[in-house]
């Protein structure tokens, strides 16, 4: 999932099909680093469990400071 992301500059498939991308907090793409590293966070157990809840902050984002942004909402 990481290379993927990393090749579509935060994007993923799921990522494309709904419009949203992976930046860092203050707005900028995300590299390729932090693009692996997202993916490599997934394989930790529990960790789609994290992003239950109100407002969504699953570990691939916090331990990242990256977040998941919709693209038709949002000016970059």
């Amino acid at each position: 999932m990481g290379i993927i992301e990393a090749l579509f500059k935060g994007k993923s498939l799921g990522k494309l099909i709904t419009g949203t991308r992976a930046v860092y907090r203050n707005g900028q793409p995300i590299d390729t680093k932090t693009a692996f590293y997202r993916g490599l966070i997934r394989i930790v157990p529990f960790c789609p469990l994290s992003g239950l809840g109100m407002p969504c902050n699953p570990w691939q984002d916090r331990w990242t400071q990256t977040m998941v942004i919709d693209e038709k909402q949002s000016v970059l």
